[in-house]
């Protein structure tokens, strides 16, 4: 491989036509430190840092007034001065001629005292001379041994080197210690990219960092950053809000902006999430419901389509009076929002209703709701005791399937019992996936009614299976819903 110069900037190749000698870096620890400083090439990588030669490295002569380097340290090409980034002045292509004179000077000067010292015994002489000589040889000068003054320009000129040398040092390891100092920082923030498996889990209820990757790749586009706050990180303080229901002043200092803008970012960020997946709640279709059924609804229930069952939150005292008696519930003995949720065989949500009033019926919300019109003729519907709903369903083609009643009987026939039981076996699923939904911890307090009464679209998130992540608008302006009745 031809040998080219490792200074930055210089295209010099190894050429025999060529009178371009090539030179080694010092391995000397201090001198090379100070070749390196001179040459200025960076890393590729990381562009605030000096490379470090290799083995191979060479330089060319261009780089140095002489030709090529010299081993005193008093001498111009001590070290190269020569590059494409220092400018070529009048003191570069005269100190090399300064040095020759006072190198001279001093030779001059250092045998003028042996020549007027006659009367000095010989042996006394030589070893003067001896000593002289080996200070010579290791080019330090003896300007008060030879009893003259220094040259002020040399003696300024190497104390600005030197100078210069311990402040290059002094700003690289100024610069190693920035870079230690911002990874330590970075390492240290609460960001989403810092977080694994386990934590996350903890903060958002998602099992793993992948599936909140995937999430995020679907709304990042859409999330606008806030500040030093970045899609993700917008999106983790959602969920944190959704999941853990932590104040703002607490997300705040997590996230290192203001309280304000917490409120803000969650009365934007969630209609946003909410809108784009939207799509994860879909009504599957005969074949797909057939295709992924238990082996359990088989055997019996070979044409169930969905679960009902409705779910009810409670909610803060209205401030309209018009609105105490439709969102109280006779159940719950609470002011509650109620919505209808329809789970399929195979245990993922398919139909989640705007909320309601706590006061309406169960039979008034599932034919509000529009529900009905997703069912086809020889669907079965399993419901609970409280839906009674056999007629409405037998117009559009579809059966009902719920426990039997013991209003008017004094105990159940054991035909009536296996049915009861076989259905509440089958039920649990939907009770299981409301349980999911109710899980979060925004949930388990009375919410504000005016987020119901007004439309802020607050949505919920809830986990599940087998996606393990769904939402559904609480409120979205239904003109048939219970509380814009309320509200108006």
């Amino acid at each position: 491989m031809p040998t080219t110069c490792c200074a930055p900037g210089c295209t010099q190749r190894h050429s025999k036509t060529s009178n371009v000698r090539f030179f080694r870096i010092p391995k000397d620890g201090e001198r090379r430190k100070k070749w390196i400083i001179a040459m200025k090439r960076m890393q590729a990588d990381n562009p605030s840092r000096l490379r470090e030669p290799s083995s191979h490295d060479r330089i060319c002569s261009l780089h140095f007034i002489s030709g090529e380097p010299s081993t005193d340290v008093n001498h111009p090409d001590f070290l190269p001065t020569i590059f494409n980034f220092t400018s070529l002045s009048k003191s570069t292509s005269t100190s090399l001629k300064r040095f020759k004179r006072v190198a001279k000077r001093r030779r001059r000067l250092a045998l003028t005292p042996y020549q007027m010292k006659e009367n000095v015994p010989d042996s006394h002489h030589e070893q003067t001379a001896a000593q002289d000589s080996l200070d010579l040889a290791h080019h330090t000068p003896s300007h008060q041994e030879s009893g003259t003054d220094p040259d002020p320009l040399q003696q300024q000129y190497d104390q600005l080197q030197r100078d210069y040398a311990g402040l290059q040092l002094k700003y690289q390891r100024v610069l190693d210690e920035n870079q230690h100092l911002k990874a330590q920082r970075e390492a240290s923030r609460f960001t989403y990219t810092n977080l694994n498996n386990s934590v996350i889990k903890t903060l958002t209820g998602l099992p793993t960092m992948d599936l909140f990757q995937w999430l995020m790749s679907l709304v990042c586009l859409y999330l606008k950053p806030v500040g030093k706050l970045c899609s993700g990180d917008i999106l983790l303080l959602v969920l944190m809000k959704l999941k853990l229901g932590c104040a703002n002043k607490d997300l705040a200092l997590r996230f290192k902006v203001a309280p304000i803008q917490v409120s803000a970012i969650l009365n934007s960020a969630i209609p946003i999430i909410a809108k784009k997946l939207e799509f994860l709640i879909r009504w599957p279709t005969k074949d797909e419901v057939l295709k992924n059924m238990p082996n359990v609804f088989r055997r019996r229930y070979r044409r169930a389509r969905v679960i009902i069952d409705c779910c009810e939150i409670f909610i803060q005292r209205p401030a309209y009076l018009s609105a105490h008696g439709k969102t109280w519930s006779n159940y719950n003995h609470h002011k509650t929002a109620k919505f209808l949720i329809g789970i399929t065989p195979y245990g993922t949500v398919s139909f989640v209703s705007s909320n309601w009033g706590g006061r309406v019926s169960n039979e008034e919300l599932a034919e509000q709701s529009g529900f009905y019109d997703r069912l086809e003729p020889g669907d079965l519907v399993l419901a609970d005791r409280g839906f009674i709903i056999a007629e409405e369903l037998a117009a559009y083609g579809a059966s009902l399937a719920i426990p039997p009643s013991a209003e008017r009987k004094q105990q159940f026939s054991q035909k009536e019992m296996e049915e009861a039981t076989r259905l509440s076996q089958l039920r649990i699923h939907v009770e299981q996936a409301i349980e999911r939904i109710t899980s979060i911890f925004l949930l388990k307090i009375s919410c504000s009614c005016t987020k119901f009464l007004y439309g802020d679209r607050w949505n919920f998130v809830g986990e599940i299976p087998p996606i393990q992540f769904c939402d559904k608008s609480i409120y979205d302006g239904n003109k048939n819903s219970d509380f814009e009745h309320v509200s108006a």
